[in-house]
Protein backbone atom coordinates (compact mmCIF):
# COMPACT_ATOMS: atom_id res chain seq x y z
CA UNK A 1 0.00 0.00 0.00
CA UNK A 2 3.01 2.18 0.97
CA UNK A 3 4.74 1.80 -2.32
CA UNK A 4 0.91 2.25 -4.05
CA UNK A 5 0.88 5.86 -2.75
CA UNK A 6 4.23 6.92 -3.79
CA UNK A 7 3.50 6.02 -7.17
CA UNK A 8 0.43 7.98 -7.36
CA UNK A 9 2.13 10.79 -5.85
CA UNK A 10 5.06 10.52 -8.48
CA UNK A 11 2.57 10.34 -11.09
CA UNK A 12 0.43 13.52 -10.13
CA UNK A 13 4.30 15.52 -9.70
CA UNK A 14 4.71 14.25 -12.95
CA UNK A 15 1.79 15.47 -14.62
CA UNK A 16 2.16 18.70 -13.14
CA UNK A 17 5.36 19.16 -14.29
CA UNK A 18 4.24 18.06 -18.11
CA UNK A 19 1.79 21.02 -17.75
CA UNK A 20 4.11 23.59 -16.49
CA UNK A 21 7.49 22.55 -19.31
CA UNK A 22 4.16 22.93 -22.26
CA UNK A 23 3.34 25.90 -21.03
CA UNK A 24 6.73 26.97 -20.96
CA UNK A 25 7.69 25.88 -23.82
CA UNK A 26 4.54 27.75 -25.54
CA UNK A 27 5.55 31.12 -24.34
CA UNK A 28 3.75 34.59 -22.99
CA UNK A 29 0.91 35.91 -24.97
CA UNK A 30 2.16 39.12 -26.23
CA UNK A 31 -0.58 40.71 -28.54
CA UNK A 32 -4.27 40.49 -29.33
CA UNK A 33 -7.14 42.01 -31.09
CA UNK A 34 -11.09 41.94 -31.97
CA UNK A 35 -13.12 43.76 -34.34
CA UNK A 36 -15.53 46.85 -33.48
CA UNK A 37 -18.06 47.48 -36.21
CA UNK A 38 -19.30 51.01 -35.79
CA UNK A 39 -22.86 52.32 -36.12
CA UNK A 40 -24.28 55.78 -36.69
CA UNK A 41 -26.91 56.93 -34.25
CA UNK A 42 -28.40 58.32 -37.44
CA UNK A 43 -29.78 62.25 -38.76
CA UNK A 44 -31.83 64.40 -37.68
CA UNK A 45 -33.78 67.05 -40.17
CA UNK A 46 -33.47 70.45 -38.35
CA UNK A 47 -34.61 72.40 -40.79
CA UNK A 48 -38.75 72.37 -40.66
CA UNK A 49 -40.23 74.90 -42.92
CA UNK A 50 -44.12 75.04 -42.39
CA UNK A 51 -46.29 77.86 -43.23
CA UNK A 52 -50.20 78.28 -42.60
CA UNK A 53 -50.96 81.16 -46.04
CA UNK A 54 -54.46 83.00 -45.38
CA UNK A 55 -57.40 80.97 -46.20
CA UNK A 56 -60.69 83.04 -47.63
CA UNK A 57 -63.52 81.13 -47.38
CA UNK A 58 -65.85 80.53 -49.89
CA UNK A 59 -68.04 83.37 -50.90
CA UNK A 60 -65.63 86.15 -48.80
CA UNK A 61 -63.91 88.56 -50.39
CA UNK A 62 -61.67 90.81 -47.79
CA UNK A 63 -59.93 93.15 -50.36
CA UNK A 64 -62.93 94.24 -52.41
CA UNK A 65 -64.17 98.27 -51.75
CA UNK A 66 -66.05 100.61 -52.94
CA UNK A 67 -64.99 104.11 -53.84
CA UNK A 68 -67.45 107.58 -53.38
CA UNK A 69 -65.69 110.39 -54.76
CA UNK A 70 -68.51 112.42 -54.49
CA UNK A 71 -68.69 110.98 -50.50
CA UNK A 72 -72.48 110.12 -50.83
CA UNK A 73 -72.27 108.10 -47.96
CA UNK A 74 -71.19 111.37 -46.05
CA UNK A 75 -74.46 112.92 -47.79
CA UNK A 76 -76.93 110.66 -46.89
CA UNK A 77 -75.72 109.48 -43.47
CA UNK A 78 -75.47 106.10 -44.93
CA UNK A 79 -79.09 105.90 -46.20
CA UNK A 80 -78.64 103.31 -48.55
CA UNK A 81 -76.74 100.90 -45.92
CA UNK A 82 -78.58 98.81 -43.16
CA UNK A 83 -79.70 100.08 -40.41
CA UNK A 84 -76.85 100.91 -37.67
CA UNK A 85 -74.26 100.53 -40.65
CA UNK A 86 -70.48 102.19 -39.37
CA UNK A 87 -68.33 104.16 -41.24
CA UNK A 88 -64.86 104.94 -39.61
CA UNK A 89 -64.10 108.37 -40.00
CA UNK A 90 -60.89 107.43 -42.08
CA UNK A 91 -63.54 105.77 -44.55
CA UNK A 92 -65.52 108.87 -44.31
CA UNK A 93 -62.67 111.15 -45.02
CA UNK A 94 -60.98 109.24 -47.32
CA UNK A 95 -64.27 107.87 -49.50
CA UNK A 96 -62.74 104.07 -49.64
CA UNK A 97 -64.65 101.91 -48.10
CA UNK A 98 -63.33 98.33 -46.82
CA UNK A 99 -66.08 95.73 -45.41
CA UNK A 100 -64.23 95.08 -41.71
CA UNK A 101 -67.62 93.39 -39.93
CA UNK A 102 -71.25 93.11 -40.54
CA UNK A 103 -72.28 96.49 -41.62
CA UNK A 104 -68.65 98.01 -40.58
CA UNK A 105 -66.36 99.53 -42.80
CA UNK A 106 -62.88 101.35 -43.29
CA UNK A 107 -60.49 102.57 -45.45
CA UNK A 108 -57.78 99.88 -44.58
CA UNK A 109 -59.36 95.71 -45.00
CA UNK A 110 -59.12 93.78 -42.30
CA UNK A 111 -55.23 92.10 -42.03
CA UNK A 112 -54.45 88.66 -43.49
CA UNK A 113 -51.96 86.76 -41.77
CA UNK A 114 -49.63 84.36 -42.93
CA UNK A 115 -47.78 82.50 -39.83
CA UNK A 116 -44.83 80.54 -40.04
CA UNK A 117 -44.62 77.48 -37.58
CA UNK A 118 -40.82 77.02 -38.90
CA UNK A 119 -37.65 76.29 -37.21
CA UNK A 120 -35.58 78.53 -40.38
CA UNK A 121 -36.37 81.81 -41.78
CA UNK A 122 -39.09 81.63 -44.74
CA UNK A 123 -39.67 84.22 -47.31
CA UNK A 124 -43.45 85.76 -48.01
CA UNK A 125 -44.47 86.83 -51.42
CA UNK A 126 -46.89 89.50 -51.74
CA UNK A 127 -48.42 90.55 -55.66
CA UNK A 128 -51.41 92.73 -56.66
CA UNK A 129 -52.01 93.69 -59.52
CA UNK A 130 -55.57 95.18 -61.30
CA UNK A 131 -57.81 93.95 -63.85
CA UNK A 132 -58.62 97.00 -65.64
CA UNK A 133 -61.34 98.20 -67.77
CA UNK A 134 -61.59 101.00 -70.05
CA UNK A 135 -63.20 103.28 -67.69
CA UNK A 136 -61.35 102.85 -64.83
CA UNK A 137 -60.24 105.71 -62.38
CA UNK A 138 -56.39 106.68 -62.80
CA UNK A 139 -54.65 105.05 -60.26
CA UNK A 140 -51.76 107.31 -58.79
CA UNK A 141 -48.78 106.60 -56.63
CA UNK A 142 -49.43 108.56 -53.48
CA UNK A 143 -52.72 109.49 -51.55
CA UNK A 144 -54.13 112.73 -53.71
CA UNK A 145 -54.89 115.45 -51.35
CA UNK A 146 -58.13 116.64 -50.19
CA UNK A 147 -57.73 119.85 -48.14
CA UNK A 148 -55.67 122.63 -48.21
CA UNK A 149 -53.91 124.37 -51.42
CA UNK A 150 -52.58 121.11 -53.22
CA UNK A 151 -56.12 120.05 -52.98
CA UNK A 152 -56.68 117.52 -56.02
CA UNK A 153 -60.16 117.95 -57.85
CA UNK A 154 -59.36 115.55 -60.60
CA UNK A 155 -60.61 111.70 -60.32
CA UNK A 156 -57.85 109.75 -58.70
CA UNK A 157 -57.64 106.90 -56.73
CA UNK A 158 -54.83 105.92 -54.51
CA UNK A 159 -54.69 101.92 -53.87
CA UNK A 160 -51.94 100.20 -51.02
CA UNK A 161 -50.66 97.18 -50.73
CA UNK A 162 -49.15 96.89 -47.25
CA UNK A 163 -47.14 93.48 -46.11
CA UNK A 164 -45.56 94.13 -42.46
CA UNK A 165 -44.30 97.65 -42.39
CA UNK A 166 -43.61 98.02 -45.85
CA UNK A 167 -46.45 99.72 -48.32
CA UNK A 168 -46.27 99.71 -52.06
CA UNK A 169 -48.98 102.09 -54.46
CA UNK A 170 -50.79 99.60 -57.05
CA UNK A 171 -49.95 99.86 -60.31
CA UNK A 172 -52.62 100.14 -63.13
CA UNK A 173 -50.05 98.28 -65.59
CA UNK A 174 -47.61 96.09 -63.56
CA UNK A 175 -47.89 93.83 -61.11
CA UNK A 176 -46.42 95.16 -57.53
CA UNK A 177 -44.44 92.86 -55.50
CA UNK A 178 -43.40 92.70 -51.61
CA UNK A 179 -41.49 90.67 -50.07
CA UNK A 180 -40.76 89.74 -46.52
CA UNK A 181 -38.96 87.62 -44.12
CA UNK A 182 -41.08 85.71 -41.41
CA UNK A 183 -38.39 84.65 -38.67
CA UNK A 184 -37.80 80.82 -37.63
CA UNK A 185 -38.41 80.25 -34.12
CA UNK A 186 -35.98 76.95 -33.49
CA UNK A 187 -36.26 76.96 -29.87
CA UNK A 188 -39.92 75.89 -30.22
CA UNK A 189 -39.09 72.28 -31.69
CA UNK A 190 -36.84 69.21 -29.78
CA UNK A 191 -35.93 66.07 -30.78
CA UNK A 192 -37.56 62.98 -30.19
CA UNK A 193 -37.94 59.28 -30.70
CA UNK A 194 -40.84 57.72 -32.10
CA UNK A 195 -40.99 54.40 -33.36
CA UNK A 196 -37.60 53.81 -33.05
CA UNK A 197 -36.33 57.19 -34.82
CA UNK A 198 -35.12 59.98 -33.98
CA UNK A 199 -37.88 62.99 -35.12
CA UNK A 200 -38.02 66.89 -34.84
CA UNK A 201 -41.20 68.26 -33.78
CA UNK A 202 -42.69 71.10 -32.48
CA UNK A 203 -43.79 71.40 -28.96
CA UNK A 204 -47.04 72.15 -27.98
CA UNK A 205 -48.57 74.18 -24.96
CA UNK A 206 -49.99 77.42 -24.60
CA UNK A 207 -46.94 79.46 -24.03
CA UNK A 208 -45.81 78.56 -27.87
CA UNK A 209 -46.00 81.17 -30.18
CA UNK A 210 -44.94 81.68 -33.75
CA UNK A 211 -43.85 84.40 -36.14
CA UNK A 212 -46.38 86.07 -39.01
CA UNK A 213 -46.84 88.45 -41.46
CA UNK A 214 -50.21 90.86 -42.19
CA UNK A 215 -51.24 91.51 -45.40
CA UNK A 216 -53.58 94.66 -46.09
CA UNK A 217 -54.91 96.96 -48.24
CA UNK A 218 -56.06 100.62 -48.06
CA UNK A 219 -57.29 103.47 -50.07
CA UNK A 220 -58.09 107.07 -50.27
CA UNK A 221 -60.14 108.81 -53.35
CA UNK A 222 -60.17 112.19 -54.31
CA UNK A 223 -63.01 114.18 -54.47
CA UNK A 224 -64.48 114.81 -57.99
CA UNK A 225 -67.26 113.71 -60.28
CA UNK A 226 -67.69 109.67 -60.33
CA UNK A 227 -69.26 109.63 -63.78
CA UNK A 228 -68.61 107.39 -66.25
CA UNK A 229 -65.90 106.16 -64.02
CA UNK A 230 -65.57 102.38 -62.73
CA UNK A 231 -62.99 101.14 -59.89
CA UNK A 232 -60.34 98.76 -61.22
CA UNK A 233 -60.32 95.09 -59.80
CA UNK A 234 -57.39 94.03 -57.10
CA UNK A 235 -55.77 90.48 -57.58
CA UNK A 236 -53.99 89.50 -54.46
CA UNK A 237 -51.67 86.72 -54.58
CA UNK A 238 -48.94 85.25 -52.17
CA UNK A 239 -46.72 82.58 -51.58
CA UNK A 240 -44.26 81.76 -49.45
CA UNK A 241 -40.29 80.30 -50.74
CA UNK A 242 -37.20 78.44 -48.32
CA UNK A 243 -34.60 80.95 -48.40
CA UNK A 244 -32.40 77.88 -48.09
CA UNK A 245 -32.98 76.44 -51.61
CA UNK A 246 -31.28 76.90 -54.41
CA UNK A 247 -32.61 79.83 -56.37
CA UNK A 248 -33.95 78.92 -60.28
CA UNK A 249 -33.38 80.79 -62.83
CA UNK A 250 -31.96 81.11 -65.92
CA UNK A 251 -27.70 81.30 -65.73
CA UNK A 252 -26.15 83.93 -67.09
CA UNK A 253 -22.63 84.12 -67.72
CA UNK A 254 -21.58 87.77 -69.43
CA UNK A 255 -20.90 89.61 -65.65
CA UNK A 256 -18.37 92.14 -65.40
CA UNK A 257 -16.92 95.08 -62.87
CA UNK A 258 -17.83 98.56 -64.28
CA UNK A 259 -15.83 100.53 -62.05
CA UNK A 260 -14.42 99.60 -58.26
CA UNK A 261 -18.44 98.73 -56.71
CA UNK A 262 -20.68 98.35 -59.67
CA UNK A 263 -21.17 95.21 -62.09
CA UNK A 264 -22.53 94.81 -65.42
CA UNK A 265 -24.68 91.85 -66.75
CA UNK A 266 -25.63 90.95 -70.32
CA UNK A 267 -28.82 90.18 -70.02
CA UNK A 268 -30.78 90.06 -72.98
CA UNK A 269 -27.87 89.54 -75.87
CA UNK A 270 -28.73 91.48 -79.51
CA UNK A 271 -31.75 93.97 -77.82
CA UNK A 272 -31.77 96.77 -75.50
CA UNK A 273 -32.91 96.09 -72.39
CA UNK A 274 -36.32 97.76 -71.32
CA UNK A 275 -35.84 99.25 -67.34
CA UNK A 276 -39.91 98.64 -67.10
CA UNK A 277 -39.63 95.21 -67.42
CA UNK A 278 -37.21 94.72 -64.33
CA UNK A 279 -39.67 93.88 -61.68
CA UNK A 280 -37.06 92.62 -58.56
CA UNK A 281 -32.88 92.35 -58.30
CA UNK A 282 -31.64 91.09 -55.66
CA UNK A 283 -27.71 90.44 -54.80
CA UNK A 284 -27.00 87.91 -51.59
CA UNK A 285 -30.41 87.84 -50.93
CA UNK A 286 -31.01 91.19 -50.80
CA UNK A 287 -33.23 93.67 -53.09
CA UNK A 288 -31.38 96.84 -54.70
CA UNK A 289 -33.08 99.39 -54.49
CA UNK A 290 -34.69 100.87 -57.51
CA UNK A 291 -32.07 104.10 -58.21
CA UNK A 292 -29.63 101.39 -58.23
CA UNK A 293 -30.55 99.87 -61.46
CA UNK A 294 -29.94 100.95 -65.04
CA UNK A 295 -29.59 99.60 -68.04
CA UNK A 296 -27.00 100.76 -69.97
CA UNK A 297 -26.14 99.67 -74.01
CA UNK A 298 -26.71 96.27 -75.87
CA UNK A 299 -28.98 93.84 -73.39
CA UNK A 300 -27.04 95.28 -70.08
CA UNK A 301 -28.14 95.66 -66.69
CA UNK A 302 -26.26 98.27 -64.60
CA UNK A 303 -25.96 97.64 -60.55
CA UNK A 304 -24.67 100.57 -59.00
CA UNK A 305 -22.64 100.41 -55.41
CA UNK A 306 -23.38 96.10 -54.79
CA UNK A 307 -20.00 95.20 -54.52
CA UNK A 308 -18.04 95.88 -51.42
CA UNK A 309 -16.02 93.58 -49.69
CA UNK A 310 -13.71 90.74 -51.89
CA UNK A 311 -16.26 87.63 -52.11
CA UNK A 312 -19.06 85.67 -54.16
CA UNK A 313 -21.82 87.91 -55.66
CA UNK A 314 -24.83 86.14 -56.29
CA UNK A 315 -27.09 87.86 -58.92
CA UNK A 316 -31.14 87.20 -59.09
CA UNK A 317 -32.79 89.61 -62.03
CA UNK A 318 -36.31 88.88 -63.00
CA UNK A 319 -36.73 90.73 -66.56
CA UNK A 320 -40.17 90.24 -68.45
CA UNK A 321 -41.18 87.49 -66.29
CA UNK A 322 -37.96 85.71 -66.43
CA UNK A 323 -35.53 85.33 -63.51
CA UNK A 324 -31.79 85.13 -64.85
CA UNK A 325 -29.16 84.63 -62.24
CA UNK A 326 -25.38 85.28 -62.52
CA UNK A 327 -22.60 85.11 -59.67
CA UNK A 328 -19.26 87.61 -59.88
CA UNK A 329 -15.99 87.00 -57.32
CA UNK A 330 -14.88 90.03 -55.96
CA UNK A 331 -10.48 89.18 -55.67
Amino acid sequence: MQNKRILAAFLVATMVIGSSLTAFAEGPVTSGGTEGEGTSEGHVNKHIISVTLPTIVEGATPFAYTMDPERLVNETNAAKYAAGSNFTDDAKANGVYFTTDTNKYDDKSNELKAVSQSSADVKLIVEVETEASTNDIPLVDEAPALSGDNVVTDPQLYLALKVDDTTKAVKSDEKVTIETTIAGKDANFQTEVESGNYVYKAKTGDDITWNAATIQMSGVVSKASAEGLTAPTLKVTWKYEDPAEEPEGTEVSAVAASGENDLLIRLVSGVNADASKISAVKVNGTDVDEENIAVSGSGNVWLKGVVTDAGIYNILITYDGTTYKASYTKE
